[in-house]
């Protein structure tokens, strides 16, 4: 089964994070206009993306959440 294993890092406590993910470019997407998360509640600094298809270019960007605020994070592509 193919699959996509994201981590990232964060220096600051946060209440959660949920990853977003597109077949399109996410760059010129304003953070209130992004896509549903496929992941949202997480609270490690991983995800692991199950539900990919080999050849398909992904895009994704993970949001911080923290008392009412987040941080996105800028885009990553995996191909």
């Amino acid at each position: 089964m193919p699959k996509i294993t994201l981590t990232w890092d964060c220096d600051t406590p946060v209440d959660s994070f949920e990853v977003i993910r597109s077949d399109t470019s996410l760059e010129s997407v304003p953070d209130a206009s992004l896509p549903t998360p496929i992941a949202t509640g997480l609270a490690t600094m991983y995800y692991v993306d199950t539900t990919v298809v080999v050849g398909t270019t992904y895009y994704y960007k993970v949001r911080a959440n923290r008392g009412g605020t987040s941080i996105v994070s800028d885009q990553i592509a995996v191909l």
